[in-house]
């Protein structure tokens, strides 16, 4: 996580100027680490702080602390851009698990294709700089519902119908 000062020197390393408003909307990053943030989330964030940043200047933040590295996009099966925060001990962008049914996203800290990144490499000459990996599916909650309904459903079909006691 960047503070202030390391902020503004990357800023101005390339050239951008340190604003208030810049840092005030990293810093909804920072406040919402556990989550996938739309930009359009981002800005209900600034209004809610009584914030008086305008949707053009979110935007134009959130690609700028994307190119810098500070925050990661990711898309899910909703098509919707979503943002967080990015940790600077992470070589990889992390996994997610996304849930079919409610679209709770879980982070997933295991990652295993080191090893297969760099029989890549090997194999073809490619320089791997990250990977991005989503699995979808059910969440327990979801999944019990789910398995709730697929079993009624077969015995409906069945003739049978469940037991209703009252």
């Amino acid at each position: 996580m960047a503070d202030e000062k390391t902020i503004k020197n990357l800023l101005q390393a390339k050239g951008y100027k340190f604003t208030r408003q810049r840092q005030e909307i990293y810093d909804i990053f920072l406040e919402n680490r556990d989550c996938h943030m739309t930009t359009e989330e981002v800005f209900l964030q600034t209004k809610k702080k009584g914030l008086d940043i305008g949707i053009a200047t979110v935007y134009r933040t959130v690609q700028l602390l994307e190119e810098m590295g500070l925050i990661t996009a990711i898309t899910f099966k909703d098509g919707l851009v979503r943002y967080e925060i990015r940790d600077e001990e992470e070589t990889h962008t992390h996994h997610h698990v996304v849930c079919n049914e409610c679209n709770k996203v879980l982070e997933v800290d295991l990652d295993l294709l080191n090893p297969l990144e760099e029989l890549i490499e090997k194999n073809t000459g490619f320089h791997i700089l990250d990977h991005n990996l989503k699995f979808y599916g059910y969440c327990n909650d979801c999944y019990q519902k789910v398995k709730g309904a697929d079993h009624e459903t077969k015995l409906q079909a069945s003739g049978h119908s469940p037991r209703r006691d009252g």
